[in-house]
């Protein structure tokens, strides 16, 4: 399992990924006529499909954020060090959660609730809204818990020396980059969770027994 839980990243950016690529509806700078008619004509399956990757994807990221914890803890790393990645790995999961859920709502609202199909303004409306919790806010909890990861495994042995500097380039791709925020995310999570799952777990038991051998009598 130790070779297999951290591949959780990978699956957790592919379900991401694959809800916001599949997303069908117009783009929200569309005219209005436009947006109108496409709400009036197509079914919201594909719609509230998309949300739904988006959601488990979240889940997932819950669990990869457990498995890095996790492996931080047998390395040695501090209390204070493992409380900031499980709460900037679990917000940046609430958020996505969240996002989902707005980006979800007229769909449902429409197939559950029985309401008409939304106008072009309340949709302009939610789509700033869950992007700007998916895009804008989301990413700050990806950095802190990229830089975390970072600056941790500076003083213990989890994630090698390369990655633990590209860490912080991508960590300020995932607030700065106005195009695609969740690109750099991913990118880490991919980078971590491949290099988690191929790289030997060390425990801090191990390395201090090393380093006392490798001292002289």
């Amino acid at each position: 399992m130790s070779r297999i839980a951290p591949l959780s990243g990978v699956l957790a950016v592919v379900l991401l990924e694959s809800g916001l690529f599949s997303d069908p509806t117009p783009w929200v700078g569309a005219p209005t006529d436009e947006v109108t008619q496409w709400f009036g004509e197509h079914s919201n399956a594909v719609w509230l499909t998309s949300a739904t990757l988006i959601a488990v994807s979240s889940l997932v990221y819950a669990v990869f954020t457990a498995v890095l914890t996790e492996r931080f803890a047998v390395a040695g790393a501090s209390v204070r060090a493992r409380s900031l990645l499980q709460g900037a790995g679990y917000t940046y999961s609430a958020l996505v959660l969240v996002g989902a859920g707005l980006y979800a709502a007229p769909a449902v609202t429409e197939v559950f609730g029985g309401a008409a199909p939304i106008t072009a303004d309340v949709y302009r409306g939610l789509f700033g809204l869950y992007n700007g919790v998916l895009d804008v806010f989301a990413p700050f909890a990806a950095l802190l818990l990229a830089v975390t990861a970072a600056v941790t495994s500076f003083r213990v042995p989890v994630l090698p020396r390369w990655l633990a500097v590209t860490s912080i380039p991508l960590a300020l791709l995932m607030v700065t980059s106005a195009v695609a925020p969740q690109t750099a995310v991913g990118l880490w999570v991919l980078l971590t969770s491949i290099t988690l799952a191929t790289r030997p777990v060390r425990s801090a038991v191990a390395t201090t027994t090393r380093s006392a051998v490798a001292v002289p009598a």
